[in-house]
């Protein structure tokens, strides 16, 4: 009779408790990085049923193809822990795409309050370099690259917005700090060889043009310009 007390406690553990919770999540978690969002969104929706985390329903909104599907998930998981600075990162990195600017600063802004992160600036600066606030992106990413030394990602993201602003000669340098951390990146030769060419220098411009080339698919040209050859 215990025995099977025990089994039945087992399996309801198991299929309802929190148990049942940690396996339906950790099999969404090995799908969604096995991009199979189709079954990571269904485990993860069984998780939530056992167990409804902030940590649960930011995983859902990742999995989720729909962008106001994944803004309400966010919500939740910003209503069950406020200092998620994730989940406000996360909603303000959508709503920037799809163009609520004032909510997308909103989001950014909350996020650095609770956790400063340069990955949040990079963000903050996003949105406002799509608002084509220059001056202030500028900061922003600036910030981000002082508190994100371990990677080239904040010169990556500044190189471009100098790109915009037409400035080449910042652009270049900000474009060759980032090929120091990823020499191979074929989007970053990409990016120096168009400001290269700008700038007049066809001989470098056309070797990152090759290396990219060479590196993998490049995101502005996709043959190399005839005096490369």
């Amino acid at each position: 009779m215990m025995k099977g007390l025990l089994l039945l406690i087992f399996f309801y553990n198991s299929c309802y408790g929190q148990n049942g919770y940690q396996l339906h999540y950790d099999s969404a978690v090995v799908n969604y990085n096995c991009y199979n969002l189709k079954k990571a969104l269904i485990e993860i929706s069984e998780a939530i049923k056992v167990n409804a985390t902030d940590s649960a329903y930011i995983l859902k909104a990742k999995c989720e193809i729909d962008m106001k599907k994944k803004v309400k998930d966010l919500s939740f998981a910003i209503k069950l822990n406020p200092n998620n600075s994730s989940a406000y990162a996360e909603r303000g990195g959508i709503k920037s795409k799809e163009g609520d600017m004032k909510g997308a600063l909103a989001d950014y802004l909350n996020a650095l309050r609770i956790r400063p992160l340069g990955r949040y600036y990079y963000g903050l600066a996003a949105t406002k370099m799509r608002m084509q606030d220059y001056k202030n992106a500028l900061i922003d990413y600036s910030i981000g690259i002082q508190m994100d030394t371990n990677n080239g990602e904040g010169y990556y993201y500044r190189a471009c917005l100098f790109n915009n602003m037409k400035d080449y000669k910042s652009a270049l340098l900000d474009y060759n700090r980032a090929l120091q951390f990823n020499p191979n990146d074929a989007v970053i030769l990409d990016g120096k060889a168009e400001v290269c060419f700008m700038l007049g220098d066809t001989i470098n411009g056309c070797e990152a043009m090759k290396m990219a080339k060479m590196k993998g698919k490049t995101t502005r040209y996709y043959q190399i310009p005839a005096f490369c050859k």
